[in-house]
């Protein structure tokens, strides 16, 4: 810091000097070096990574919501987000891909589906299951979580109050998604609201 002695006192950037006031005086600094430093390889892949597993993430977050992780320090959307960056993320900068099989879009305690599968249908999708209710904490009036996710899209639409677990099937329409390869996942939901089971990846399908 250096005080201005020169008749003409100013604020501002002036050539690569700063004038400021401070305490009713007028002082000079010099003006911060713009860096112009370019990224390092390793450095821009990071970058590809976070924005392509952000991109996926955030087409969840609405449902994403209903999971907690039970680390109050963390939401389960920025869970995801580091399981998907660190577990699921694969291939060489500039091209990623996912491996959506290893991605839970659900978390809780509730009893999950037992011999779930999917199947397309004149454009919808039937998701099916055993039903386990009586086991653990499986009820029949649970209500299953459907989700279906295109990547080509980047849409992701969901039901959170499918066919109940004792019905062993629900059907899901996906007239948008024609045409396209989507990702489906399946999970219960109390009646209640208060319980979620953990996520179980479906398999892909193509949606004619």
């Amino acid at each position: 810091m250096a005080l201005q002695k020169n008749l003409f006192q100013f604020t501002g950037k002036l050539g690569n000097v700063v004038g400021y006031s401070h305490n009713g005086k007028y002082c000079l600094r010099s003006a911060p070096v713009r860096k112009n430093k370019s990224l390092s390889t390793a450095q821009m892949a990071h970058q590809r990574k976070f924005a392509f597993s952000q991109k996926f993430v955030a087409s969840l977050t609405p449902l994403l919501s209903l999971s907690m992780t039970g680390n109050k320090k963390i939401t389960y959307s920025n869970f995801v987000m580091s399981h998907t960056m660190k577990n699921a993320l694969y291939g060489s900068y500039p091209d990623y891909h996912i491996n959506y099989s290893l991605v839970r879009v659900c978390h809780g305690h509730l009893q999950p589906a037992w011999k779930e599968k999917v199947t397309a249908a004149s454009q919808n999708i039937i998701f099916s299951w055993e039903n386990n209710s009586g086991h653990g904490n499986a009820k029949e009036d649970d209500n299953s979580v459907l989700v279906v996710y295109c990547e080509a899209l980047n849409q992701c639409i969901y039901s959170i109050n499918g066919a109940e677990r004792r019905y062993c099937a629900a059907v899901f329409p996906v007239a948008q998604f024609q045409g396209q390869r989507v990702q489906t996942w399946m999970a219960f939901r109390s009646a209640t609201g208060k319980l979620i089971s953990h996520s179980t990846y479906t398999g892909a399908l193509f949606i004619t």
